[in-house]
Order: structure tokens, then sequence, then C-alpha cells
């Protein structure tokens, strides 16, 4: 899709360079790595009338931390600030921690970013999804700015520097 995005986004150099960072500080955790199916979206999920669940379509999966799914499945039901947080709490059981609630966020924001200019590429291609593309495009800078104007997430995965 390079060329496209710049025509839809006039600060895409910029939003790309904080995805870039947030990548970046991901790398310097130690985070466990878990077959992910990156794609939780709610019709890959068959519920058979026996009452077996199964969760299908795994191109996209790999390995990867726990909390990707959860984030993507925020995003997928297009959820709210508050609803983000709940979701968060209701997989741990607990209030995250701050480095969890720092790789969720960071999910959430690097998710919009690729789901947005896959959506963006489809488009390029002829296939149209309405809000879907500025809706990803929004968590990815929303998230964000939730990390980098947060005092909690201060030196989590940046290596031992300052930002």
């Amino acid at each position: 899709c390079r060329g496209y995005e710049k025509k839809l986004f006039e600060d895409y150099p910029e939003v790309k360079s904080h995805m870039m960072t947030l990548l970046d500080r991901l790398d310097h955790l130690n985070r466990p790595k878990v077959l992910s199916h990156i794609d939780s979206v709610c019709d890959n999920f068959l519920f058979l009338p026996d009452g077996d669940l199964r969760l299908i379509d795994w191109e996209y999966s790999g390995m990867s931390d726990p909390l990707i799914d959860v984030s993507m499945c925020a995003i997928y039901s297009y959820y709210n600030d508050f609803e983000v947080e709940k979701l968060i709490k209701l997989y741990l059981h607990r209030e995250p921690t701050s480095e969890e609630r720092f790789v969720y966020y960071a999910y959430i924001a690097l998710g919009g970013f690729l789901w947005c200019l896959w959506a963006v590429y489809k488009s390029s291609v002829g296939e149209e999804f309405g809000d879907y593309t500025i809706v990803m495009y929004r968590y990815a800078k929303r998230f964000y700015k939730k990390i980098i104007t947060s005092p909690e997430f201060l030196g989590i995965g940046d290596g031992g520097t300052l930002r």
C-alpha cells in the first residue's frame, strides 16, 4: 500500500515513526511468547450445536505476547477507553501491572495501525470497509498518546533511557 497512505493521512510519516518507537520499546521487554491468533474477530469463532467452540482462520497467527489477542479483540469490538480497561481486567482477573497495561496499549496502537494499512491496501484493490480505516488509524494515534502522556509508562521498554 506504499503511496496510498500518504494520500489518506497527512500525518502518516509522524504516526509511522511513533509506531516504530512502540515496536522498539516492546523489543526491550522480556515478554512471554505464545501461539497467538492475532485476528480474533467474532467472525472467526464458531459456536457448534453441541456447545463446542472453534477458532478458525489462522492465516495471521504467530508467536507473540499473549496480550496481543486481547488488544485485537478490543479494537475489533470498537471498544471505547472504559471498555478497553474493563476487558484487560476481565482477562487478567486483576488490575494489570504498569508493564502489562503498556504492552496492551502498545498493541492496541500497533494493531490499529496495522489494520488501517491493511484496509488502505484492500481499498487500492477495490474493496471498501467504510469508516474502518479511520477508526483503526484513530486507535493508533489515541493509544500512542495515552502511552507517551502517562507517567505510569515512564521507562517501560525504553532500554534504560528517557523518552
